[in-house]
């Protein structure tokens, strides 16, 4: 009996979703589903909690709720140029980060 999905199957189930439930950690509002989705273009639905992610990741364009109830009408009102859209500008903004990362290691390591 098959207990989880490799990374293949899991990477396909990403692209092929417009919008990826990230719920806080046990103990911290982060966990690896944002950087998943963010990876494949998914639009991440994360909690804000605290306003975490706007302190960590400034400009970020995840979709934020404080409640999952939320989740729903937020989904719901989107039509199809608007989810394409957000899509495309998580995508841009993760490509974006880790290329920034990837400077910013690499000048440190220079140093």
């Amino acid at each position: 009996k098959k207990k989880s999905l490799n990374a293949k199957e899991m990477e396909k189930i990403y692209v092929n979703t417009n919008f990826a439930p990230c719920p806080a950690g046990f103990f911290h509002p982060e966990s690896y589903r944002i950087y998943e989705a963010l990876q494949c273009g998914t639009i991440p639905i994360v909690e804000s909690v605290y306003n975490y992610f706007d302190n960590t990741y400034p400009n970020n364009p995840f979709i934020k709720i404080k409640r999952w109830e939320e989740a729903k009408s937020i989904v719901d009102e989107r039509d199809e140029q608007k989810i394409l859209s957000k899509r495309k500008e998580c995508f841009k903004w993760w490509n974006s980060y880790l290329s920034e990362h990837k400077d910013f290691i690499s000048k440190k390591i220079k140093n």
